[in-house]
């Protein structure tokens, strides 16, 4: 809709009077464009296009699927499991999360909820906090195919933990290639990790080594029957 011309006067709006920023108002209002549809090559319309001040901007219909970047998907992995309450009892919280999942930082900081009866950091938040992130990370890399489980894990405690300690899980490319590799001579293998924690020079407060079990997901089908049914008994 295009504004009137300032010279109509301030009768157009009643009692305002146009000011000296009325006519930038009216020619930015008439350079916007107005809305349009994009029709489909197969018939039908299903988005809108907005031109405003020479920009297009697509917006979806509500049944196109909304495509989520990896920054995204990766930021809002590290609210739901900061949030989950099986992970948040631990004390521990995820700080960054990579786009491609092959990476996850982890902060633990000694607080009420960390402290244990002489005052550092308490065993099971030790563990806990870096528990669930080198099967998590696998699952994704992985993919379907493949079944992903912790097998075992074991603590080695360093000295005690009287600050923030800090923690990363990394899964390299060569790491995903090598178990893909092994799986196609084993049908199951286990991969072991060694997790650092750590506080802000560096030094080292405790081992975390964790034992997944990877094998392909073939073996998780089972063989179905392929001999004669027994015939029901008519014994009363």
């Amino acid at each position: 809709m295009a504004l009137p011309d300032r010279d109509q006067g301030h009768g157009t709006f009643g009692w305002v009077r146009p000011g000296p920023t009325y006519g930038r108002a009216r020619d930015r209002c008439n350079r916007a464009g107005s809305r349009s549809l994009q029709r489909r090559p197969t018939g039908g319309y299903h988005v809108r296009s907005r031109q405003i001040a020479g920009t297009r901007r697509e917006i979806p219909s509500p049944g196109d699927p909304v495509a989520v970047s990896p920054s995204i998907e990766a930021r809002l992995f590290r609210w739901r499991i900061n949030l989950f309450p099986a992970y948040r009892g631990t004390g521990g919280r995820v700080t960054y999360v990579s786009p491609d999942f092959r990476e996850i930082r982890i902060k633990l900081p000694l607080n009420r909820r960390t402290r244990n009866l002489v005052g550092t950091t308490f065993g099971g938040s030790l563990y806990g906090a870096v528990d669930p992130f080198y099967m998590m990370i696998l699952i994704r890399a992985l993919g379907p195919e493949y079944t992903v489980w912790d097998k075992a894990a074991s603590v080695r405690f360093r000295r005690p933990g009287r600050a923030t300690l800090f923690a990363r899980c990394v899964v390299t490319d060569e790491e995903v290639e090598t178990i893909e590799s092994l799986l196609r001579a084993e049908p199951k293998i286990d991969r072991v990790y060694e997790i650092e924690l750590v506080d802000a020079d560096g030094v080292v407060h405790a081992i975390v080594e964790k034992v997944v079990h990877v094998r392909r997901r073939s073996m998780d089908l089972k063989p179905t029957r392929t001999g004669p049914r027994r015939a029901p008994s008519n014994e009363s």
